[in-house]
């Protein structure tokens, strides 16, 4: 899951800090199979909260293309924070 921090060309803070929603989804499409790989809902006060207590791992990276920082964080490393993930599901193809 990724979050945006804050952009080097406007000198705005990203998502997570502007973000008002409770709930945020994110997921990895296969254009390939036109089909959904794994998708995840977080509950944004409880992911802000553990990140603000530095008990949520993320890695910060930038986006060469936007010049945006953005944190990274592992849909395994959400779910054991007790509360936050409020749906995971991963999706099986058959070739």
């Amino acid at each position: 899951m990724t979050i945006t921090e804050y952009n080097r060309n406007s000198g705005m803070l990203g998502e997570l800090y502007k973000i008002e929603a409770d709930l945020m989804v994110y997921g990895y499409y296969n254009p390939v199979t036109d089909s959904f790989v794994e998708a995840v809902a977080c509950w944004m006060p409880l992911l802000k909260a553990n990140l603000v207590q530095a008990k949520l791992q993320q890695q910060v990276r930038s986006n060469p293309r936007s010049n945006q920082d953005f944190l990274c964080f592992k849909f395994d490393d959400l779910e054991k924070l007790h509360g936050v993930v409020a749906f995971r599901k991963k999706w099986t193809t058959s070739a």
